[in-house]
């Protein structure tokens, strides 16, 4: 999952955004700890049974990831990929779609936990 804001936000509403993240990585948090019980609230919004929210939560493990330049260029070769296969009709650069800034405020959930 990616996370995104306008230039414009980040301008302007910067402690607001790291609050955002704060927020959203503490609820990955929590979401590994009680994968039960998020797995609940989860059936109640999708409709699908417990069981299958159960699985998948116990299964998958929330963690934020920093962006690196792996990231970056993992994400340019998808973009490409879509390009060559006439999905996009131009290039686009999706290094301008990311700052990096926000990996400072960032604990991964590993340290987090200690």
């Amino acid at each position: 999952m990616y996370l995104a804001a306008t230039h414009q936000a980040i301008a302007v509403k910067r402690q607001q955004l790291d609050d955002f993240v704060a927020r959203v990585d503490r609820a990955y948090r929590w979401s590994n700890a009680h994968p039960e019980e998020y797995a609940a609230a989860q059936a109640k919004v999708t409709g699908l049974p417990l069981a299958v929210h159960i699985a998948v939560a116990k299964a998958t493990h929330m963690q934020p990831v920093e962006i690196s330049d792996a990231v970056i260029s993992g994400l340019q070769t998808t973009a490409d990929i879509y390009q060559e296969e006439g999905i996009l009709t131009q290039h686009i650069d999706v290094s301008q779609g990311f700052d990096k800034s926000f990996n400072a405020k960032r604990t991964p959930l590993t340290q987090a936990s200690r």
